[in-house]
């Protein structure tokens, strides 16, 4: 094993609930296992010198592992062979572990101050890496990976083979109760494309109680790594979505009477959980840009950010495309965010609580994509 694949096993093997973050008793586990031998109130005091109250997800716990300062362990990695070994003695298995499934537990309420603290922990990427099936969803910076196509939807499927593709899940029952209004959308998505001046985007929800997950996986192009696990599954997020044109209309999240800007958008789910979501291409591409979640606050509306804020007032009262052009600019700046295209055969992982907005190159996307509940939920404005 090299040094990161230690790192993700003793993790996986010290996260007894799964639910991606090391609390008390789990990292006290671990500072066992390092020497540490005081006592319930001397553990509370290292613990709150080491992590935060809702504990250490796998980034954090890396670095604490890596920091050779004094807040942090500088574990060498012979003392990370030696940790494992004596997991396993104690009864951890290596493939389990990595395996294991999510437990969700109560929802942590977090504000701005809260991704301020992560941005100051440094898990916010300057450059974005690729994605890795070991690290996951557990990244708190987008990644950037390849899956492959939708079986019976290649990269080079026109409109109409698109949609007979979708027809044909909605005759298989896919998309449940809701089997009905996708057909209706399927109707008016091919009324509407190649018409003059017409745009619009459509969302096809697939119950996931119709499938079970390994299907549901290959369904929304899941990349490897990724756990579709049901009980996490955010109401509604697992989707194809189609659009046609281009403009507010054809823009994620965005309507007719909008502003483009007011596409911009994190994933937040009906039970008020923030979302983990992955964009898979399939046809088309798409323009996605994507900013860090302490960049701006939320707005009363907990999925969209505060439109008063300094950074995005100004742009409001500008022509839709220069407005759009400043916003890709914001996220350019170094440590803000970032811009790609989306193609076919191309996956962005949107870790929870970042704001993205997503718009069409091409005059005909079909884009699809998993996604997750986070341990992270937000009950007020922040």
């Amino acid at each position: 094993m090299n040094r990161n694949d230690l790192k993700s096993s003793i993790f996986n093997a010290l996260d007894q609930d799964g639910d991606r973050r090391l609390g008390s008793s789990e990292m006290r586990r671990f500072a066992e296992l390092s020497g540490f031998e005081g006592d319930d109130a001397d553990w509370q005091e290292e613990y709150q010198m080491l992590c935060d109250p809702q504990g250490c997800d796998f980034n954090a716990f890396g670095q604490l592992l890596d920091d050779d300062s004094e807040d942090g362990l500088s574990v060498s990695d012979a003392e990370l062979v030696d940790m494992m070994e004596e997991l396993i003695k104690q009864g951890a298995s290596l493939s389990t572990a990595s395996a294991g499934r999510r437990t969700l537990g109560a929802a942590t309420e977090v504000s701005l101050e809260y991704f301020q603290r992560e941005r100051e922990a440094g898990l916010y990427d300057g450059e974005w890496k690729a994605w890795s099936a070991q690290e996951g969803a557990t990244a708190r910076s987008p990644r950037i990976g390849r899956v492959d196509t939708l079986d019976g939807c290649p990269s080079s499927s026109t409109v109409q083979e698109a949609i007979m593709f979708v027809n044909e899940q909605v005759q298989n029952g896919i998309f449940g109760d809701q089997s009905g209004q996708a057909g209706n959308r399927l109707s008016e998505l091919l009324a509407i494309q190649g018409a003059t001046g017409k745009a619009g985007w459509f969302e096809f929800r697939i119950d996931e109680n119709v499938l079970d997950e390994e299907q549901l996986a290959e369904m929304v192009l899941a990349p490897e790594g990724w756990q579709v696990d049901k009980s996490t599954i955010p109401t509604g997020y697992m989707m194809h979505i189609m659009s046609v044109g281009n403009g507010v209309k054809a823009t994620l999240c965005g309507r007719e009477g909008l502003h483009i800007v007011n596409s911009l958008h994190r994933d937040f789910s009906k039970c008020k959980r923030l979302c983990d979501t992955g964009l898979c291409g399939v046809v088309g591409r798409k323009r996605v840009v994507l900013l860090a979640p302490d960049v701006f606050p939320s707005g009363k509306v907990l999925r969209s950010p505060d439109m008063e804020c300094p950074h995005l007032k100004p742009l409001a009262n500008l022509p839709e495309e220069e407005a759009w052009q400043r916003l890709e600019a914001l996220a350019k700046t170094p440590g803000k965010g970032g811009v790609l295209d989306l193609e076919p055969g191309m996956f962005v992982f949107v870790p929870h609580g970042w704001w993205h907005a997503v718009r069409p190159i091409d005059d005909f996307t079909f884009i699809t994509g998993p996604s997750q509940l986070s341990n992270l939920g937000v009950s007020a404005v922040s």
